[in-house]
This record gives structure tokens, C-alpha cells and sequence, in this order.
């Protein structure tokens, strides 16, 4: 009888921890109306829905800043990003399209963690169990280093003004370490422009260019997601 009670007392601090995050989420994504559910897998979030990783079997409280995070930045991720916008200026090739992804993500992230602590604490916990997970920073090459990840941690660095975990810092440095100073100078405008999509857009894809990653980019003014010319 013990251990049902053990579980059920599992059972009310998840649903419990399920319910806190949902009505975080909703606020900080300034969205009441957002739908916030729970399935194995990775996030997800559009303007109406946002779906977040089940807390695992055998509940451990010292997941809970990482899972805060992965909530947070899908809240930043409704709040921020504009999908009109990034399909206006997405890149086409594989990687580039990830890069150009990662480079996103980071600037919606970097609004709310500069705006918020208790953000800064949940996405600095998300980012280094990240990095921890896949082993990168024991990397002493960049090119062990996924170039998307590289760059994410670059740009989350920058953008936080190396208030990151070390983790990060480590993978940052690798790809500083090999980085242009044409790269550095876009990854600083985008800095520069966080608030701004169209701008860091524009320099996301100047970046993708200096990297040589696609370096034929077609005008962004494609279909109807065009821009008007100018």
C-alpha cells in the first residue's frame, strides 16, 4: 500500500508541475488563450498550441529548471517569433536551414533572458544539459562540433553577454576560435538587432553567405510571403 501512495503522491506533484508551467507559459507568452499540453518527444509551438516533453516516470525534481526552460522558450518562441517573417528570409539548403533555425531560436531565448532572471536561470539549465547530453563540451576540435550547435551556443553567448553556462562558453569559443571577422561582425549586428526580426534576418543570412554554408542565397521576396521592393 505504500508504494501506491508513493505513486499517487508522484502522480498530484506532476500534474501539480504540469499545471504551474501551462499557466507560466500561457503568461509569458502573453497568450491566455495558447493550448499547452504534455507528450513524449520534442517541443513544439505555434501561436495556438504548445506542446511540452511529459515529465518522465520516477519524477526528479532537479529536472524541473531544464523543463522550465524547454517551456520557456517555447512561450518566448509564441510571443517572438514571426513565421511569416523567418519563411520570407529561410535559406534552402540542409544546413543552412538549420543554422538559420538555431540563429532564431537563440534570439527569441535572448529577449526573455535578458528581460527575466528566472528565465536566465530555466534556459541557462535547458542549454548546458543540452550541451552536456550530446558530449560537446568535452569537444576540443570545432569540427566535432555540429556546426548548428556551434553557432547556437555562439550567438546565445553573444547575445547574453557571456552570462552562459561554461558549457556553452567552451562550444562558443571553439567556433570564435575559427569564426571570420566577417562572421563576427554579422553575429555582433545580430546582437544588435534581437528585437527586430526582419534586421536579424537579414544578417542571419548574411552570416549563412560569410560561412560560405549558401552562399547563392535567393532574394528574399519569394511567393506570397514577398516583400515589397524597395
Amino acid at each position: 500500500m505504500a508504494a501506491s501512495h508513493h505513486n499517487g503522491d508522484e502522480t498530484d506533484t506532476v500534474e501539480t508541475f504540469k499545471r504551474a508551467t501551462a499557466s507560466c507559459v500561457r503568461a509569458l507568452a502573453g497568450q491566455t488563450s495558447v493550448d499547452v499540453s504534455f507528450s513524449p518527444g520534442a517541443a513544439s509551438a505555434t501561436p495556438e498550441h504548445v506542446t511540452l516533453p511529459a515529465p518522465k516516470p520516477g519524477f526528479d525534481p532537479a529536472e524541473i529548471p531544464q523543463l522550465r526552460g524547454i517551456a520557456d522558450s517555447m512561450a518566448l518562441k509564441v510571443r517572438f517569433h514571426n513565421a511569416a517573417v523567418h519563411r520570407r528570409y529561410a535559406p534552402v539548403g540542409v544546413e543552412a536551414v538549420r543554422i538559420f533555425d538555431a540563429l532564431e531560436t537563440a534570439r527569441t531565448k535572448a529577449i526573455g533572458a535578458k528581460r527575466l532572471t528566472g528565465v536566465h536561470t530555466n534556459i541557462s539549465a535547458t542549454l548546458d544539459a543540452s550541451v552536456r547530453a550530446q558530449g560537446l563540451h568535452t569537444c576540443t576540435s570545432i569540427d566535432a562540433v555540429p556546426l548548428p550547435e556551434a553557432i547556437h551556443c555562439a550567438a546565445m553567448r553573444k547575445f547574453l553577454g557571456n552570462q552562459v553556462p561554461d558549457t556553452v562558453a567552451t562550444v562558443a569559443a571553439l567556433w570564435e576560435a575559427s569564426a571570420s571577422t566577417e562572421d563576427k561582425q554579422n553575429l555582433n549586428q545580430m546582437a544588435d538587432a534581437l528585437l527586430d526580426q526582419e534586421s536579424f534576418a537579414r544578417h542571419a543570412r548574411g552570416l549563412l553567405q560569410s560561412l560560405d554554408i549558401e552562399p547563392d542565397l535567393p532574394p528574399p521576396n519569394r511567393g506570397r510571403y514577398s516583400l515589397r521592393q524597395q
